[in-house]
């Protein structure tokens, strides 16, 4: 519960988020309520299989008198872990009756793994900083995932997988040019290997042909890519949302982060070069 606002607004509620263990939601309301702060109170509000109707239990928790303000998170030390790869993000089954459920998740770091905290819809960055995410806090490390909407573009707000939006403690301009530097060397690295599986080559003589062939035979090879990714991405415009629509998004990334070409790709790429 938000507290008075400095216009003397009267305190209202606001969900946070749903987790799928209580003690995960007791941990969430214990740190929005720790520290000096806007709110006034925290309910952690755990229903039985009726959704509530009747079976409902509460726990409540109030500021204590004279909280000290919150302490800024301390940085974590390098290396951050990978990310999870998107299918293990996952995305629960809601009620049939929630119209608008949550879209957006924070995971936390436990040592060995990734696991979900909290589904929420905005508030990912917000638990994160209650929780005191880094070196001294319950997670060294944390972040917030939420839905694709790969042709928002067109305002088509058709959902398809999950992808990175946040990570906690934030990167550092250190970390941020690393992570560049890292995705151009894989996306090089992806080339020469598939143009050594694709031609029976080795690396060394995918390498050279690459050299060999200079921009120019680079540019031939990304027209090649753009007619087939025309073709796959016509193909999924024309599907209704669900799994198969899904799957040639996932296609196209793949021959885009690194050019995994589909099983048909000489006939779309001939299609598409034809028109």
């Amino acid at each position: 519960m938000l507290g008075e606002d400095y216009h003397g607004g009267a305190p209202n509620w606001q969900t946070v988020g749903w987790c799928t263990s209580r003690g995960d939601a007791r941990q969430i309301a214990r740190a929005y309520t720790a520290h000096d702060g806007h709110y006034a109170r925290a309910d952690v509000v755990e229903h039985g299989t009726d959704f509530g109707v009747i079976s409902m239990t509460t726990d409540t928790y109030l500021p204590a008198p004279g909280a000290s303000e919150r302490p800024r998170p301390v940085a974590s030390s390098p290396p951050r872990p990978a990310s999870p790869d998107r299918s293990k993000i996952p995305e629960p089954a809601w009620h049939s009756g929630a119209k608008h459920p949550p879209d957006s998740s924070l995971i936390v770091w436990t040592g060995t793994g990734w696991r979900t905290l909290v589904h929420t819809d905005w508030q990912s960055a917000n638990i994160a900083a209650v929780l005191g995410i880094g070196a001294d806090g319950p997670y060294e490390w944390a972040e917030s995932w939420g839905p694709r909407h790969p042709d928002r573009d067109l305002h088509d707000w058709t959902q398809e997988g999950r992808e990175l939006v946040g990570q906690f403690p934030e990167p550092t301009w250190q970390e941020q040019t690393g992570a560049i530097d890292a995705r151009c060397r894989d996306g090089e690295s992806a080339l020469v290997e598939a143009l050594a599986h694709r031609g029976g080559l080795t690396r060394e003589q995918s390498v050279a042909r690459l050299t060999e062939g200079g921009e120019e035979y680079r540019e031939v090879l990304a027209v090649g890519q753009a007619a087939i990714c025309r073709a796959l991405h016509t193909a999924r415009r024309a599907l209704p949302e669900g799994p198969e629509r899904t799957a040639l998004r996932h296609a196209l990334d793949d021959l885009m982060d690194r050019h995994l070409l589909p099983p048909d790709a000489a006939r779309l790429a001939g299609e598409q070069l034809d028109s």
